[in-house]
C-alpha cells in the first residue's frame, strides 16, 4: 500500500505507470491507494487541518 501511495503522490506516476513498476494489474493499484488513502485519512484524523494540507494533499483526495 505505501508503494502505490508514494509512487502516486510523489512520484507523480500514472495508475498504469505503478503497476508496470510494481509488475501489478492496474486493478490492485487503485485498491491498494483506496486502503493507504483510508489509512491516512484515519492517522490524520486528530490533526490540525493545516497540517493535513501540507501531506501530499493529492495522495488523500487525488482520484
Amino acid at each position: 500500500d505505501r508503494h502505490v501511495l508514494l509512487l502516486v503522490a510523489w512520484a507523480d506516476l500514472t495508475y498504469q505507470e505503478v503497476a508496470d513498476a510494481l509488475s501489478i494489474p492496474i486493478g490492485t493499484v487503485r485498491s491498494r491507494l483506496n486502503r493507504a488513502r483510508r489509512k491516512v485519512r484515519a492517522s490524520l484524523s486528530g490533526a490540525h487541518p493545516s497540517l493535513i494540507a501540507d501531506i501530499a494533499p493529492e495522495a488523500i483526495s487525488h482520484g
